[in-house]
């Protein structure tokens, strides 16, 4: 995850275990619910904490690395594995709210004519008008 900080890359980490989350009071140390999520931005070496960004929380949070490595040290089956996070790579040049726009739409369209199964798109509704 360091290496993706380094690199100006935010790191989205999770599920993890709020029972760790030293800035929710009520939860602390208190009650395990292993179903959260969070944006991991930074850390200090020399302090030994993550900076952590959470949207349940305004700011930017601290954490010590322990609670950190103790909190995404859940395993909850269906949602996530024990340390996962995910990266989400973006290139550099991020093109212009129209060009994705029209991407998205010619994308749609050729889903919508030829859909991977005759189930789904314009063969599905040619099938229902029929009566098949």
């Amino acid at each position: 995850m360091k290496y993706f900080l380094d690199n100006d890359q935010p790191v989205m980490v999770g599920a993890l275990d709020m029972y760790y989350l030293n800035y929710y009071p009520d939860l602390y140390l208190k009650e395990h619910i292993p179903i959260h999520y969070i944006l991991l931005v930074g850390y200090d070496e020399e302090k030994k904490t993550v900076f952590v960004h959470d949207c349940s929380i305004e700011g930017m949070q601290e954490m010590p690395y322990d609670e950190f490595e103790q909190s995404i040290n859940v395993n909850v089956p269906g949602l996530s594995k024990r340390n996962t996070y995910r990266v989400f790579k973006t290139p550099d040049l991020i093109p212009d709210e129209i060009e994705v726009a029209d991407k998205g739409f010619d994308h749609k369209a050729r889903h919508m004519l030829k859909p991977p199964v005759s189930m789904f798109g314009i063969p599905a509704m040619r099938k229902l008008a029929k009566g098949k």
